[in-house]
C-alpha cells in the first residue's frame, strides 16, 4: 500500500510540477486540437476550487466513518439564522454591469492563421506582447515584472507548430531577467548549444534589462559569469543595468550597491562584434581610483570605454548619480572637470537621446557644451537644475530638442516657458511631474523648492509642432498666473494643430468658491477648445456579411422606389368639413374672383407664439472653424457678471485632442491620495449576534 501512495504522489507531482519559463516547447505530436482549446480557456477563465476532502488525524483522506454517520443523522437540525444587521455605514461593494455590445452578423468562416507568413505572426504577436506588459505595468514598460506562465508562451507550447517561432521570438526579443531565478534559467538555456534546441534562442535576444542585485546573487550561485552570458548573444544591442535605488522614491539610506563594472563584460561584447544602441552609466557601478575624485575616477572610465567599437553606435544613453561637488575643491579644476565630462558624448557621433537621472550636479558650464545634435533630453530628479540653466541649455541647444522630459526636479519652475517658442520650435513632446521626492513626504508633502512656479506677467509660448503636454503637481503660485497658463493654451489654439493629448494637474490655494468658478471656467473652455468627439464606428462595416445586408437593403429599397408608378398612385379625395365649406368658395365661382380672394390678407394677424427657452448646454463645435462658424449660445439675463464666458463662443475650436485631462484642487501631493475607501470600517459596524424575531430557547437567552 505504500509503495502504490508514493507511486501516486510522484505521478500527481510530475503532473503539477511547474516547467521553467525558459524551455522548449512540446514535440510535434503534442500540438493538438485539445491542448489549444486547454490553453485558450486556462487564460480566459480561472479553474474553479476543488472541493477538499476532510482529513483523518494521520493526514490521510477517507470517508466518514459509520459512527460519524449515526452521530449526524442522530444530531438537531441547524435552525437557519436570521439575516445580519448592517451598519450605517457599510460599505458594500457595487457590481459593475458590463456593457453588452451588439451581436455582429458573420458568416462563420474562421480564418487559416497558421497559413500565414511567419513575418506577420511575428508582428501579431510582437504587438499582442507589449500591450499586455503596458497593460499589468501601467504604462510602465520598462520596470515590467511578469508571472512566468505568461500566455505567449502556453501559445508557444500547446496551440499550434506554427505559431511557435514567432511566439518565442517575440518573448525573447527582450527576455524578462528582473528576478533572479529568471536570469538563472535564461542563462541556461543560453549556454547550451543549438543543437540541442529546437529553435537558435540566442540570436533572438536583442535587448536585455537587468538588475544589478540581481547580478550580485547570480556571480555566487552560478558558474557562468554574465559577460559569458552576454557573450553568447550576437545580436544584443540594448543593455541596462538598473538599481532600486534609480527608481522612485529615490531613498538612498546609505544602500549603495556592490557591484561594479566587470572588465570581461566589455570585452565579450567587442568580441561579439555587438553595436550597442541603447546603454545606462551609473557612478555607484564604477571603481574610484586613488588620488581622484569619484566624479574625475567617473569621467576618466567611461572615456575610456566609450572608445571601444561597440559604442560608436549608441543613440539612447543614460547617465545616473553623478556626485556631488566637494566642500573643499580648486574653482578651475573642477571647472575643467567639468568640461572633460561634456567633451566625452563628443565621441558618440549618432547621440539622440541624453538622460540625466538622479544627478547632484550639473552646472550651466557643462550643459552648455554637450553635444548639439540632441533631439530628446531628459532630467530626473536632479537638485541642481533650475530655469536659468535649462534656459542656457534651450538657447543653444533647443533648435534640435523634440522631446523634453522635466520629472522631480525640485528647483526647477516655468520660467522656461516664455520662450519656449522661440528656444525649441520643433518640440513635440513636453512631459514634466513636479512633485520632489527628496522630502519626507509626512512633513513638507512633496513641496518644491522654487519661490513661485509663474509669475502673473510671465505668459507662455508654445512651439507649433507640440503634439503632448503633460504637467502634473503644479503648485505654489496664484490664480492670475494659472489663469495666464490656462489662457495661452486657449488663444493657441489655431497655432496647435498636431496637439493630441493635454494633461494638466494644478494645485491652487485660493478659497473654495472661487477655486470652484476657476476650475468650472477653465476645465469647460479647454476641452470645448481641444476635446475630440469621435463618431460611433459604422455598423455596415462590422463584418462581410454585415456590409451584404446592408447592400441587399439598398437594392431592395431601389427596386421598390422605380416600381412605383403613376399608374399605381391611390389620389385620396377627402370630404371638406363644415368650416372649410363655410370658408371657402363654391365651385361655381369665377376662378379671377377666387384668386383676388386669396390674396386678400388679413388686417390684424395674430401674435406668433413665444420662441422656445433656449438651454445654456453648448453644442459640439465643428472643428478648424473659425468664429463665424463657431456655435454661440443664447445669452440668459439672469447670467451673473463673471460668467460672460458661457455664452462667448472661442475663437478657434481646435478639437483634436484624444486626451484632455484637466484637473484642478487644492490636494497635497502625495505619494498615495487617500479617498472615501481608506476611511471605512473594515467590517459591517452593529451586532453580528443579533436574532431579531427569532425563537428563543428554553433557557430564556436570546443568544
Amino acid at each position: 500500500m505504500e509503495s502504490e501512495a508514493s507511486k501516486r504522489r510522484s505521478v500527481r507531482q510530475a503532473i503539477t510540477r511547474k516547467r521553467s519559463l525558459y524551455m522548449d516547447p512540446d514535440t510535434d505530436d503534442d500540438f493538438d486540437i485539445a491542448d489549444a482549446q486547454d490553453s485558450a480557456s486556462e487564460h480566459l477563465q480561472s479553474p474553479e476550487p476543488q472541493q477538499k476532502r476532510p482529513k483523518t488525524a494521520n493526514g490521510r483522506t477517507s470517508k466518514p466513518s459509520p459512527r460519524e454517520t449515526r452521530s449526524a443523522a442522530k444530531r438537531p437540525g441547524h435552525k437557519k439564522s436570521p439575516p445580519k444587521r448592517k451598519g450605517k455605514h457599510a460599505s458594500r461593494p457595487t457590481k459593475q454591469v458590463a456593457t453588452v455590445a451588439p451581436p455582429i452578423p458573420s458568416d462563420g468562416i474562421i480564418p487559416k492563421w497558421d497559413t500565414l507568413p511567419y513575418d506577420i505572426l511575428l508582428q501579431i504577436f510582437s504587438y499582442a506582447f507589449a500591450a499586455e506588459l503596458e497593460h499589468e505595468t501601467g504604462g510602465v514598460a520598462s520596470r515590467r515584472v511578469n508571472h512566468p506562465n505568461t500566455w505567449i508562451m502556453r501559445t508557444a507550447r500547446k496551440v499550434c507548430r506554427a505559431f511557435s517561432e514567432p511566439a518565442l521570438t517575440a518573448f525573447y526579443k527582450a527576455p524578462n531577467l528582473l528576478a533572479a531565478r529568471w536570469l538563472e534559467d535564461f542563462s541556461t538555456i543560453i549556454k547550451q548549444p543549438n543543437d540541442q534546441h529546437l529553435y537558435s534562442y540566442n540570436m533572438k535576444v536583442t535587448s536585455i534589462e537587468v538588475s544589478a542585485r540581481n547580478l550580485e546573487s547570480f556571480a555566487r550561485v552560478s558558474s557562468l559569469s554574465f559577460a559569458e552570458t552576454i557573450s553568447k548573444l550576437p545580436r544584443l544591442s540594448s543593455l541596462i543595468i538598473t538599481h532600486q535605488l534609480d527608481e522612485p522614491p529615490y531613498e538612498y539610506e546609505g544602500r549603495l550597491p556592490k557591484w561594479k563594472y566587470p572588465p570581461e563584460l566589455f570585452e565579450a561584447l567587442d568580441g561579439n562584434n555587438n553595436h550597442l544602441d541603447c546603454w545606462r552609466w551609473n557612478t555607484h557601478f564604477v571603481e574610484r581610483q586613488d588620488g581622484k575624485t569619484e566624479f574625475q575616477s567617473f569621467t576618466e572610465f567611461i572615456a575610456k570605454v566609450q572608445q571601444r567599437p561597440s559604442f560608436q553606435s549608441l543613440r539612447r544613453l543614460a547617465i545616473s548619480h553623478l556626485p556631488i561637488k566637494p566642500e573643499t575643491h580648486d574653482i578651475e579644476e573642477e571647472a575643467a572637470a567639468e568640461l572633460a565630462f561634456a567633451n566625452v558624448f563628443a565621441d558618440l557621433p549618432n547621440l539622440e537621446t541624453l538622460s540625466f537621472e538622479s544627478c547632484d550636479r550639473l552646472s550651466e558650464h557643462m550643459l552648455l557644451h554637450l553635444p548639439r545634435t540632441l533631439k530628446t533630453v531628459k532630467f530626473i530628479n536632479c537638485m541642481p537644475l533650475d530655469s536659468d540653466s535649462l534656459i542656457s541649455l534651450l538657447d543653444n541647444h533647443g533648435h534640435s530638442i523634440q522631446e523634453l522630459v522635466l520629472d522631480h526636479n525640485p528647483f526647477l519652475d516655468l520660467a522656461f516657458f516664455t520662450n519656449l517658442q522661440t528656444t525649441c520650435p520643433q518640440l513635440k513632446s513636453l512631459k514634466m511631474d513636479l512633485y520632489d521626492h527628496r522630502e519626507n513626504h509626512f512633513r513638507h508633502f512633496g513641496e518644491p523648492k522654487y519661490e513661485n512656479l509663474l509669475l502673473e506677467d510671465e505668459f507662455p509660448t508654445w512651439p507649433t509642432t507640440l503634439q503632448t503636454l503633460e504637467l502634473v503637481h503644479l503648485q505654489k503660485w496664484g490664480a492670475n498666473a494659472a489663469q495666464n497658463l490656462f489662457r495661452s493654451l486657449v488663444e493657441s489654439a489655431e497655432s496647435l494643430p498636431d496637439l493630441r493629448r493635454l494633461v494638466l494637474q494644478a494645485h491652487i490655494n485660493i478659497s473654495w468658491r472661487d477655486r470652484a468658478a476657476f476650475r468650472d471656467q477653465w476645465i469647460e473652455r479647454l476641452r470645448r477648445v481641444y476635446q475630440r468627439y469621435p463618431q460611433d464606428p459604422d455598423t455596415r462595416l462590422a463584418s462581410l456579411k454585415a456590409f451584404r445586408q446592408w447592400k441587399d437593403a439598398q437594392a431592395a429599397k431601389a427596386a421598390a422606389e422605380s416600381r412605383r408608378t403613376l399608374s399605381h398612385v391611390e389620389i385620396i379625395v377627402r370630404k371638406p368639413s363644415l368650416v372649410s365649406q363655410t370658408s371657402q368658395a363654391s365651385d361655381d365661382e369665377p376662378l379671377a374672383k377666387r384668386r383676388a380672394r386669396r390674396e386678400v390678407k388679413p388686417a390684424v394677424q395674430p401674435p406668433p407664439p413665444p420662441p422656445p427657452a433656449q438651454s445654456k448646454a453648448r453644442g459640439r463645435r465643428k472643428r478648424g472653424r473659425r468664429d463665424s462658424d463657431a456655435i454661440s449660445v443664447a445669452s440668459d439675463d439672469n447670467t451673473k457678471g463673471g460668467e460672460e464666458w458661457r455664452n462667448t463662443p472661442e475663437r478657434f475650436i481646435q478639437g483634436f485632442c484624444d486626451v484632455v485631462d484637466v484637473r484642478i484642487d487644492n490636494q497635497r501631493p502625495r505619494e498615495e491620495q487617500f479617498n472615501e475607501s481608506h476611511f471605512l470600517d473594515s467590517e459591517a459596524s452593529g451586532d453580528e449576534e443579533w436574532t431579531e424575531g427569532a425563537e428563543v430557547n428554553d433557557d430564556g437567552y436570546a443568544w
